[in-house]
């Protein structure tokens, strides 16, 4: 009776070993997904730029923030395989990023006609509340974490 303790208590040591591997092995896969995603994209905008594909200077800028989106994920990525500490500041950054994002997209669709004035200016004060309430959120959360 007393070695089922023991047993059970060396099964466990063993799973959670196996799912500590399996866990890092998916994170590794991800991190190197991930930035092989953004040198993949940087690589094929390069190559779009050269040969003067039809793409307009917003497509341009619309591409190069999604890679930043893209780099600050693997950044998280790699926070989690070191067993940093859980932050939500990287998806502030994120979500502040896609929203500046898009306010300038839509400014320069707006500026060359691909969107009506109305429609742009709708995203472009949904965009700007979404920022003004992530640096809020940022704020609040630094305040909390002692860190304002």
């Amino acid at each position: 009776m007393n070695n089922e303790p023991e047993s059970r208590g060396k099964l466990t040591g063993y799973f959670n070993q196996v799912t500590g591997l399996l866990e890092n092995l998916i994170l590794v896969s991800v991190a190197f997904g991930t930035i092989s995603l953004a040198i993949v994209m940087v690589i094929d905008l390069v190559i779009d730029f050269i040969h003067k594909q039809e793409h307009s200077f917003s497509h341009y800028v619309s591409e190069f923030m999604f890679i930043l989106i893209i780099v600050e994920l693997f950044r998280q990525v790699i926070r989690l395989i070191n067993r940093e500490m859980f932050s939500l500041n990287p998806f502030i950054y994120i979500g502040v990023i896609a929203s500046v994002r898009g306010v300038i997209i839509m400014q320069m669709k707006m500026a060359i006609g691909e969107v009506e004035v109305m429609d742009g200016v709708i995203t472009i004060l949904a965009n700007g509340f979404l920022i003004l309430i992530l640096l809020v959120s940022y704020y609040l959360y630094a305040k909390i974490n002692n860190t304002v």
